[in-house]
């Protein structure tokens, strides 16, 4: 399976973790759209991050979907922060997401 790792890179409150979201509930892998002043993102996940509304560390979600050709793809979907941290180490661990929907 053809794998496409997508980095979705921007200033801080650009809405790259709010696009991710919608790009995750698009393609089948959640049944909602988590709000990142809700606290309830999928790739938000470290405690300081739902508290304070930011991402601090990168994540990546991990689904297929299907191409325009129909051959399934494989999507590394990197959220990245606005900012740097370089100080700062996630508190929890990396999230993968693995939907048999396509």
């Amino acid at each position: 399976m053809p794998t496409l790792n997508l980095g979705i890179v921007a200033h801080v409150d650009a809405g790259k973790t709010t696009l991710t979201e919608r790009l995750l509930f698009e393609t089948g892998v959640t049944t909602r759209i988590g709000r990142v002043d809700h606290g309830d993102t999928i790739t938000d996940a470290d405690a300081l991050e739902r508290q304070r509304g930011i991402t601090i560390c990168s994540a990546v979600v991990t689904f297929p979907v299907r191409g325009i050709d129909g051959a399934r793809v494989k999507v590394n979907l990197i959220d990245t922060p606005g900012h740097s941290a370089p100080n700062r180490t996630p508190s929890s661990t990396p999230v993968s997401t693995n939907s048999t929907r396509s």
